[in-house]
């Protein structure tokens, strides 16, 4: 397709959106903007307008851009909002990094994090079976998280694409991540203790030779008299 006014084919647009963006736009709508400026006769207990003052009778909230110098803001020295957004975009960056699959194809969990209060069981589970069928939720409303474990890889998969990392959940959000594998050494050990199994013997110490002598003193100015002592072995040995 050529348009008349433009030489050349029309640009091709991407037909889906960035998710780094859809990350960082704003969820809820900001009225801060156009609110009015703080009264600066109120602040000095100056202001007689009363309820017709268009400013805000308000004490100001102590931030860094209270003390913001104009010069170090023009140069981007000690400039606060420039390092907000570095904090904020370093925070994305560790958000898709923990949003990657891992490479094992086995783990179906993910790990729910920053739950808010009175969030219920039954809201997590029908918030994350419409992306499959789940196969085990595990709900700890104390420590504020949650593992959950679907029954086929492509659902865990979609579940985190979906939801980009983040679940709302009332006026908070509920943080999405793959759960990590644990070591086979501990998993071994972990599920040998839970089934009643033995666990592996503890090795006895080590026998001390038969010629070493304890002092033993029966007073201070007379001689002393060495005994031989053996050391106790374990029951059973």
């Amino acid at each position: 397709m050529v348009n008349k006014d433009i030489h050349g084919p029309l640009p091709q647009y991407a037909e889906q959106s960035n998710p780094l963006l859809e990350a960082v736009a704003r969820r809820d709508a900001y009225y801060d903007r156009n609110r009015a400026k703080i009264c600066t006769f109120y602040i000095r207990g100056a202001c007689t307008r009363g309820k017709l003052c268009p400013f805000r009778h308000e004490m100001p909230v102590d931030n860094e851009l209270a003390n913001q110098n104009i010069k170090d803001r023009y140069h981007g020295n000690n400039d606060p909002v420039a390092a907000k957004i570095l904090h904020k975009i370093s925070d994305i960056q560790t958000t898709s990094q923990q949003l990657q699959p891992p490479a094992d194809q086995t783990i179906c969990t993910l790990f729910l994090s920053s739950i808010p209060e009175g969030t219920t069981y039954e809201f997590i589970k029908t918030t994350f079976e419409q992306y499959g069928e789940i196969s085990s939720l595990k709900y700890l409303e104390e420590k504020r998280c949650a593992i959950l474990t679907y029954l086929y890889r492509s659902s865990a998969e979609e579940a985190v694409i979906r939801t980009n990392g983040y679940v709302k959940s009332g006026n908070a959000f509920i943080r999405v991540g793959w759960t990590k594998k644990r070591d086979d050494a501990t998993k071994a050990s972990q599920d040998t203790a839970a089934s009643g199994g033995e666990l592996p013997a503890i090795p006895p110490p080590e026998i001390l030779p038969t010629n070493i002598h304890t002092l033993r003193y029966t007073s201070m100015e007379s001689d002393y008299t060495p005994v031989t002592k053996r050391p106790k072995l374990p029951p059973g040995l």
